[in-house]
């Protein structure tokens, strides 16, 4: 039998380098990816970071959210 070890493995991507220009949008209360994950993902990597307090795991596609926002209002910003 295969380990699953193994396949957890292939699947974190804090294992792959990330190597274009990348933005990590995170709610500080996301209940299914810690803080310390997001973190490791991005460390040694060029991606810029936004947390959001008291935004959970997918407020970032519900509009009226504080996390909605916040990313609209990053999008406008960007060239």
């Amino acid at each position: 039998a295969k380990d699953k070890t193994d396949d957890h493995i292939k699947a974190n991507p804090v294992n792959y380098l990330i190597k274009i220009p990348t933005i990590l949008f995170q709610g500080k209360k996301d209940p299914i990816v810690p803080m310390s994950q997001a973190e490791a993902l991005t460390s040694g990597a060029n991606i810029q970071r936004l947390y959001v307090d008291g935004a959970g795991h997918f407020d970032w596609v519900h509009p009226g959210t504080t996390a909605f926002r916040k990313f609209l209002d990053y999008l406008t910003t960007q060239n």
